[in-house]
């Protein structure tokens, strides 16, 4: 006899529904190896798994970050079930965290043909499609996953929307999206950060304030968030508080332009690093 594991929540996925973080990542390995410990003598698991506990089993390894093992088991899942859409997903996500975006994309596409309405995987798409300038695809993805009234995170795409109108310097459409993002999902500290970017090229500056302290409040860890409303505060004469928001950036932001901005700050404000 064998032992089948038994079901671990893998780690969120953002930005989209998409790319699996590595949060947690030692826990995850920790708990699937406690999870997953076959009885088998001989013989390669994936010859005597069957599709759902390989899929499982690599969606494990994806939140883990182990990308190679992830496509191990969903690849041999995808063989055993070539048309289930959510491993053909799985497999889009996997790739993508691999750098292997044709292979992401096409495995994307399939999710969609074998399920149409597979909100999700439009996201998903949408982001590839974001990344490549190809802001007609994305748009059209974006779209497809909000046409779908049981989509359950419809926040994600809203906010991917917003991002692309943004970019696009189209604020007062931007501002939408985003606000239609906050909308679904009240605490989405991205959305509220952009939204502040928006309104702050708008000129509605107190309103962007407003905006970057609700960014700050939902997701204190966000980085750029703490930057802009540290801004905000030396504007508002607030050194202190700013000089916290920007060494909080120094923290969670080590090394990079963003970290080197914070710091410019605090010199010219008379604090140390």
């Amino acid at each position: 006899m064998r032992k089948q594991c038994r079901k671990i929540p893998t780690a969120a996925r953002v930005a989209g529904d998409g790319l699996p973080g590595k949060a947690f990542a030692g826990m995850l390995l920790v708990a699937l190896l406690a999870a997953c410990a076959p009885v088998q003598t001989s013989g390669d698991p994936v010859t005597w798994m069957g599709s759902q506990e390989l899929q499982e089993l690599g969606e494990k390894f994806l939140a883990a970050g182990d990308t190679g093992q992830a496509l191990r088991y969903l690849t041999a899942a995808e063989e055993k079930d070539p048309k289930n859409p959510s491993i053909h997903y799985d497999l889009g996500l996997a790739y993508e965290a691999r750098r292997l975006e044709e292979k992401a994309v096409e495995h994307l596409h399939k999710a969609v043909e074998l399920k149409p309405d597979y909100s999700e995987a439009h996201n998903a798409l949408g982001v590839l499609y974001a990344k490549r300038g190809r802001t007609d695809k994305a748009l059209e993805h974006f779209h497809k996953a909000l046409a779908n009234p049981f989509y359950r995170t419809p926040h994600y795409a809203y906010f991917n929307i917003g991002k692309i109108y943004q970019d696009e310097a189209r604020y007062a459409e931007a501002l939408r999206y985003f606000d239609d993002a906050i909308h679904f999902e009240k605490g989405y500290a991205q959305a509220h950060l952009h939204r502040g970017r928006v309104l702050e090229a708008m000129g509605r500056k107190g309103e962007a304030r407003h905006a970057y302290r609700l960014a700050v409040y939902y997701g204190p860890d966000l980085p750029e968030a703490q930057f802009h409303y540290g801004r905000f505060l030396v504007q508002d004469g607030n050194w202190e508080d700013a000089a916290a928001a920007f060494r909080r950036v120094l923290r969670l932001a080590p090394g990079t332009p963003l970290a080197e901005a914070a710091a410019n700050y605090l010199h010219t404000m008379g604090f140390e690093d």
